[in-house]
């Protein structure tokens, strides 16, 4: 248990926390959140000094590449039914390999249809990166997931670099956020999905796909 509050602490607390979230740039806090912060100050404290040390870090991550629009689409996108290891001509994608947690993660999925473009950011990595500062650097919730379905167009219409690695970020079946590897290996596209709370780090160089709400 952290130190006890006194009410009268409480505004002085809270006033602190909104000050902390304005000047770094933190997405705001949940009911559950607050309350945690006014009854474990201490614990807060150190909380905040890690996320200003990960924000920190995140600075200058980096570079902007491209932004690729993927038109809208009226069908579902059933996962298991596009994700399929084929490399020969009659392949819509040609896909080498698939991960056994990709398909663990992702193979029982169904995106639905959407109603308009979307638009997708490629960043080049600049530095040696955890899954946690990459996704810290995006910034705005929003810019963070992708779909699978984007993945697929992509991979398609020959918009990804056979000689780079891909990271997008992805929900699985269970709405979980994955990070989703793609890269070109032998005859095909090889797909693979990771736990964003993997301690290894992506390699600088890699492209990171984050989405554009303002160009499509």
């Amino acid at each position: 248990m952290g130190k006890k509050v006194t009410t009268e602490q409480i505004p002085v607390i809270a006033a602190r926390v909104v000050e902390f979230q304005e000047e770094f740039g933190l997405n705001g806090l949940s009911v559950e959140d607050g309350q945690f912060v006014i009854q474990n100050p201490r614990e807060a404290v150190k909380l905040m000094a890690l996320a200003v040390k990960n924000r920190q870090e995140s600075v200058g991550l980096f570079k902007k590449l491209e932004t690729v629009v993927v038109p809208h689409s009226t069908e579902e996108f059933i996962v298991r039914n596009k994700f399929i290891v084929n490399t020969g001509d009659d392949a819509d994608v040609k896909i080498s390999g698939l991960g056994d947690y990709f398909c663990e993660c992702f193979l029982g999925k169904t995106e639905e249809s959407t109603a308009k473009d979307s638009a997708i950011d490629f960043n080049e990595l600049l530095k040696a990166s955890v899954d946690g500062l990459i996704i810290e650097g995006l910034g705005e919730k929003e810019k963070v997931p992708t779909t699978l379905r984007e993945v697929y167009f992509l991979m398609k219409h020959g918009k990804l670099d056979k000689n780079k690695w891909y990271i997008f970020y992805i929900p699985d079946v269970n709405g979980i956020l994955r990070a989703v590897g793609v890269c070109w290996d032998g005859d095909g596209w090889d797909v693979r999905a990771y736990s964003v709370e993997d301690p290894d780090e992506w390699s600088a160089g890699n492209v990171v796909a984050s989405r554009n709400s303002l160009a499509a």
